[in-house]
């Protein structure tokens, strides 16, 4: 697959890997089309995965008042209240830690996954480009250039916000391409 090709598939930095489609031969539209499925079908799993934590979040709120409700009934039957009330206010308690505990794990699995910095683009410029920082090193100067320059070029038509694109993603390429078209910043950059 060439970087042209990997560049159409790249959505916020990330590589997605397409596996119902062959990048041999596709029209970037097929890419695209390829892309928004995996991305719907993320998008799905968040949704599954937040329902699920819902469902254990309203049956443990019931667990909850069911808990209370046993404690104002124990307090009227019994004349020991203090010592039901404790313990089912500290299962309550439980509960309460419970229900949070799974409110954090449904969103902790809905937060998008952090990647590592690489120490060869620290500002994550190659990454913008979709391009690795080796390929370009060991290019000559002269063709570098013309590389960069063609990769902001194609990301530009695509990302661009007269097209549909998004303004914050085209102010990060359009960053990222000031900064790597000069020769002295790349050599600098990421040592």
């Amino acid at each position: 697959m060439s970087n042209v090709e990997r560049n159409f598939i790249q959505s916020r930095g990330e590589f997605f890997p397409v596996k119902e489609v062959s990048a041999e031969g596709a029209e970037p539209q097929s890419l695209l089309v390829a892309l928004l499925k995996t991305r719907i079908a993320d998008l799905e799993r968040a949704v599954q995965v937040l329902g699920e934590a819902a469902k254990r979040v309203q049956a443990s709120e019931a667990k909850a008042r069911e808990a209370e409700q046993k404690a104002t009934s124990y307090a009227t039957r019994l004349g020991d209240t203090l010592v039901i009330n404790q313990n089912l206010i500290r299962e309550n308690q439980s509960l309460r830690r419970e229900n949070e505990a799974i409110k954090q794990t449904a969103l902790n699995a809905a937060k998008p996954r952090e990647r590592a910095v690489d120490p060869r683009d620290p500002q994550g410029y190659y990454r913008a480009l979709g391009v690795d920082p080796d390929d370009v090193g060991r290019m000559p100067v002269d063709e570098a250039d013309d590389y960069i320059t063609r990769l902001w070029r194609t990301h530009s038509m695509v990302r661009h916000p007269d097209h549909g694109g998004d303004t914050r993603r085209q102010q990060v390429l359009n960053e990222a391409y000031e900064f790597l078209k000069s020769p002295l910043n790349r050599r600098q950059y990421g040592r």
